[in-house]
């Protein structure tokens, strides 16, 4: 499983060289795309991925964690 995740994870940091990648994958607002960034990054987190090589999606997470909302929907905020 850490192969996987770390192979997807490095694939995306790579499209995230982008130009209109900003302070989230598509700009500077949330998208999809960092709607679904996040519970990857949580996940690669939970097996123990190195994100050391990956700044941009480590960027984009540390600047979706500073929303309510998506502090709201982490999974160690629910309730269940």
């Amino acid at each position: 499983m850490l192969k996987f995740i770390t192979e997807g994870l490095r694939a995306f940091e790579t499209l995230l060289t982008h130009p209109s990648t900003g302070r989230f994958c598509h700009g500077d607002s949330p998208t999809m795309a960092d709607f679904c960034l996040v519970p990857q990054v949580y996940n690669a987190e939970r097996w123990g991925v190195d994100l050391k090589d990956m700044p941009r999606i480590r960027a984009i997470d540390s600047s979706c964690a500073e929303l309510p909302a998506f502090r709201a929907a982490h999974p160690e905020a629910v309730k269940t």
